[in-house]
């Protein structure tokens, strides 16, 4: 087989072995012919002007105008995986008396932080304070690990699980000032360290600093935002993209020096939406995955859905990197 093939046998491996039950007969990889043709996988869905990817539990000052910018997304006409696939995937929203509400993804980059976009928290400030924040509020920033599923989580179930953690601190790149803006990262530390396991790990970031390595090549989306029914998704889902970085396309011009543009080119149209931000853009390199973007805005339509045929643009993880090293020494 060609390498794009192998390349793209290997990563669905990677995903689809989490999935197979422990059984008498052979696993699915060990019997699929390595030759045979694979189909693309569907994108994540987008809108048709610019706008952020938080969930619709996100409060409306995440958005600036409503008719151009987005950072509310979910993966559209993505496929669910199983528990363990991501094992550095995290859930960051707000716990209430009355249950969870999921709000951005994230990625789990040490034991105790995790890593999102910026505009997922730069309203609750670099100050942030969890117990003044809940006195106000009657809720808490928190951080939920080692699943593959948001559905029915509750107040009392939460903190009978090992596998949510309050956000102790707050460090969003303050050069983060608009909807566009490149430094849309943000590094959260966690009250305690995070027990890793078989279903939970970090995530290996890339070691170049030239962003430009992964230009024209294949990728994977992740998250838990909207898909194609118009509502956030329970289950994690992924996608695939292409870096269309110096493609020659319209869509990404305005953009593609700063941010990565991405898009399925697969016809299935996959793509972030709302729930999305935050959350990474993977490559599956040597074994491991490997983290290059962190979702931050997409195209929307007029009626403010996402635009799934548009690209998807995420922060450039390999600019961004000494950042959020700064800030993990630092807190």
């Amino acid at each position: 087989m060609n390498s794009l093939t192998h390349e793209i046998y290997n990563e669905l491996k990677a995903i689809y072995e989490h999935k197979i039950i422990r059984c008498d007969r052979a696993s699915l990889f060990d019997q699929l012919n390595p030759n045979t043709q694979l189909l693309g996988i569907e994108k994540l869905i987008n809108n048709t002007r610019f706008k952020y990817f938080p969930s619709h539990f996100s409060s409306l000052d995440n958005f600036k105008d409503k008719s151009l910018f987005d950072n509310s997304s979910k993966i559209i006409n993505g496929e669910p995986v199983s528990i363990g696939a991501f094992p550095f995937m995290a859930s960051l929203g707000y716990l209430r008396l009355d249950g969870y509400f999921h709000s951005c993804g994230a990625t789990i980059v040490t034991d105790q932080h995790v890593m999102t976009a910026a505009h997922c928290v730069n309203k609750l400030g670099n100050s942030y304070n969890y117990t003044d924040y809940f006195l106000s509020k009657n809720q808490v920033l928190v951080v939920i690990v080692g699943t593959n599923s948001i559905s029915g989580y509750n107040f009392l179930s939460l903190f009978q699980s090992n596998d949510i953690y309050l956000v102790r601190t707050i460090s969003y790149n303050t050069a983060y000032t608009e909807v566009t803006s490149p430094a849309d990262i943000a590094i959260l530390k966690l009250d305690k360290k995070i027990v890793f396991n078989e279903r939970i790990s970090k995530i290996r970031l890339g070691e170049s600093n030239d962003p430009s390595v992964i230009y024209g090549k294949k990728g994977i989306i992740t998250g838990w935002g909207y898909t194609e029914k118009g509502k956030i998704s329970e289950w994690l889902l992924f996608g695939r993209v292409t870096v269309l970085n110096n493609q020659n396309n319209p869509d990404c011009s305005s953009f593609e020096n700063t941010q990565y543009c991405l898009e399925d080119l697969s016809g299935r149209e996959s793509n972030a939406c709302f729930g999305d931000s935050g959350g990474p853009l993977l490559r599956f390199e040597n074994n491991v995955w490997v983290q290059y973007g962190i979702a931050s805005f997409v195209y929307t339509n007029p009626n403010s859905t996402c635009a799934n045929q548009l690209p998807s643009f995420y922060a450039m993880v390999p600019v961004l990197k000494s950042w959020a090293l700064d800030q993990i020494q630092s807190n």
